[in-house]
């Protein structure tokens, strides 16, 4: 019992000293309290912070995904950009080609229709050189010949210039020689050397044509003409002056 005395006074007299006092109580709770505020800040800073990382990815992940929109976009349309490059080129080459070939194949078809007249002008060639023909046989050959290329004239829209008995016109007649006769009037083509020809409304060549002329007045008949005209003004009246 004894050592249990003398015990407790120890006991007592370490809780005594280890119970702190008031004052420093009081600065345990102040420093508590700037560090409770302190780290309070720091949350709330990092809670400010957190939705402007977010946002900055958020961002960032925007623009990476209309960055590539806009590659994809530009790649489709340099892929249209050639392929209509290409196709250009292609049409130039094809619209050159058919132009040469229409060039070079253009007047197939009005060869294909002179073909007959060449062959009756090689019949009536044959018939002359044949010592049975006759005149008649000739120009039986030459004429269906020239119905042949008039008939394929016909096709085209060609047609001869009027000429003889027209008044004469220097757009579509060419005068080559000039006839004095009063048989026509003057300026009236009266003779068709080479026939002129033209294709719808535009002139293929003018006709080589004679003009007429007036005829000269000879001397006789100019001394006819005044001694009508002197009929023609009545007897002459004489004033007798006598003195």
């Amino acid at each position: 019992m004894e050592k249990e005395a003398e015990i407790k006074p120890a006991e007592e007299t370490v809780t005594a000293r280890e119970t702190p006092s008031a004052e420093e109580v009081g600065k345990v709770a102040d420093a508590a309290e700037i560090l409770d505020g302190k780290g309070l800040q720091e949350d709330e800073a990092a809670d400010v912070d957190r939705p402007d990382t977010e946002k900055a990815g958020s961002e960032d992940e925007s623009l990476t995904a209309k960055l590539e929109a806009s590659e994809t976009a530009l790649k489709a349309a340099n892929d249209r950009y050639l392929r209509t490059v290409a196709e250009l080129e292609n049409f130039k080459k094809r619209t050159a080609r058919e132009t040469d070939e229409f060039r070079k194949y253009a007047n197939v078809s009005l060869v294909q229709k002179l073909l007959p007249a060449l062959d009756n002008m090689e019949r009536a060639m044959d018939s002359a050189a044949s010592p049975e023909a006759g005149a008649s046989a000739i120009v039986e050959g030459l004429r269906l010949t020239i119905a042949d290329i008039l008939k394929v004239f016909g096709e085209f829209n060609v047609k001869p210039v009027e000429a003889e008995g027209k008044k004469f016109d220097p757009v579509y007649h060419m005068a080559v020689a000039h006839e004095e006769t009063d048989a026509a009037d003057p300026d009236t083509v009266i003779r068709i050397f080479q026939k002129g020809y033209i294709m719808h409304d535009r002139l293929i060549r003018p006709a080589m044509v004679s003009v007429a002329k007036a005829m000269p007045v000879s001397a006789e008949k100019a001394g006819d003409g005044e001694k009508n005209m002197a009929q023609d003004s009545g007897p002459s009246v004489g004033i007798d002056i006598r003195t």
